[in-house]
């Protein structure tokens, strides 16, 4: 599962997680830059970088077919995953993709402004990927109290913070460009939470869930 931009592995819907995790083992991770996995601004992080990156989680962990949900920047990310790694990839969902060209809807002005500025609270950042109504308030309210209730069980890990610099933009991905290094990772037993990287300076952060 990868998500979006400014978005961390913890912001997943516990109620979607827990209907997922009825038939399928779960991998949840932060990308570069986000929550508990690290970047740096030399770095030039791509998107074609983190898919390479979510390739070599995959593998690290045994895995040699995916199904991939991702969400936002995170189906940009799928998009290269696919593109880069065909073999890998049994199925995949891309949610709120951006295809660009003359297929792009582009986010009200007004949303998207709101939603990169770092002062929006997050619960105000929820909110604003729901509809404008009363509806979509209680919605949105609801998902922040099944956010908080996981948290305090311990079922998700308190893993929101986004670092500064990303935010800035001093380490939000290139376009896709040429020449990208791949990362590889391997989990670090016994728990499998977290993974290192052999051969890039990012530390990325996992957790899987299995099917009850």
């Amino acid at each position: 599962m990868i998500n979006g931009f400014l978005s961390t592995m913890s912001l997943w819907d516990p109620l979607m997680l827990d209907e997922l995790a009825k038939q399928h083992q779960l991998i949840l991770f932060d990308n570069r830059g986000a929550g508990l996995s690290t970047d740096t601004p030399q770095n030039h992080t791509t998107i074609q970088q983190m898919a390479d990156d979510a390739a070599g989680l995959a593998r690290s962990l045994g895995t040699s077919k995916v199904n991939v949900l991702a969400y936002s920047m995170g189906a940009r990310i799928g998009q290269q995953l696919l593109i880069r790694h065909p073999d890998l990839v049994a199925k995949a969902v891309l949610a709120a993709a951006d295809p660009g060209g003359r297929h792009h809807l582009p986010a009200a002005a007004d949303v998207e402004s709101r939603l990169n500025d770092p002062r929006t609270p997050e619960i105000d950042k929820i909110a604003l990927t729901f509809t404008n109504d009363e509806a979509g308030r209680q919605a949105a309210r609801a998902v922040v109290a099944r956010l908080k209730a996981a948290v305090e069980a311990g079922t998700i890990p308190n893993d929101f913070k986004i670092p500064r610099q990303t935010i800035d933009g001093r380490t939000v991905p290139a376009p896709c460009s040429g020449g990208a290094t791949t990362a590889t990772s391997r989990p670090s037993p016994p728990s499998g939470f977290r993974f290192s990287s052999p051969t890039a300076a990012p530390t990325p952060s996992i957790r899987r869930r299995t099917p009850c």
